[in-house]
């Protein structure tokens, strides 16, 4: 029997006021398949971040739109061990590179040292795979290796690119 189960990793708890806390990191399983979805940061909320080497496993990432709730932590994911394939919309890659371009140069003109650097930026957005709108990726099933869950991007509506 197939059980869908959505597991927040950090942020995606309820508010009182009735927005989720950001930063966010949703793992979703179904089929013995697990997708990893965003992997957010936050400089007011440091604590929030959980190491790379302490995610669960899962066979791929998908990054939900370009601000840094969404994929703040991208450069620091994407040169952990753990890092798997990684898949965005086109505006959420481009959108979001500039997103991280800036919030680095925010930084370092406050004179605060970023977790990361533009070579690492350049290099995780590199490597995302881009998606269009209504597009479906399969994603293996980690033993078997054959394709057990579909994902398709379906425009979300609260930022430019943004998909779920």
């Amino acid at each position: 029997r197939t059980m869908l189960r959505v597991t927040p990793i950090y942020g995606s708890r309820h508010d009182p006021k009735g927005a989720a806390h950001q930063p966010s990191c949703t793992l979703v399983e179904y089929g013995g398949v697990r997708v990893l979805v965003n992997v957010g940061w936050d400089d007011g909320c440091p604590e929030a971040f959980i190491p790379q080497e302490e995610l669960p496993p899962h066979e791929a990432l998908v990054v939900t739109d370009s601000t840094l709730g969404a994929m703040g932590a991208l450069p620091l994911y994407h040169q952990s061990p753990t890092a798997q394939k990684m898949y965005a919309t086109f505006p959420t890659v481009k959108m979001g590179q500039m997103t991280l371009y800036d919030h680095h140069a925010a930084l370092c003109l406050d004179g605060v040292q970023p977790p990361y650097s533009l070579e690492q930026i350049d290099s995780a957005f590199s490597s995302l795979q881009t998606i269009k709108y209504a597009q479906s990726i399969t994603v293996n099933d980690p033993v078997t290796n054959t394709p057990a869950l579909t994902v398709t991007a379906h425009r979300a509506g609260h930022v430019v690119g943004g998909a779920f």
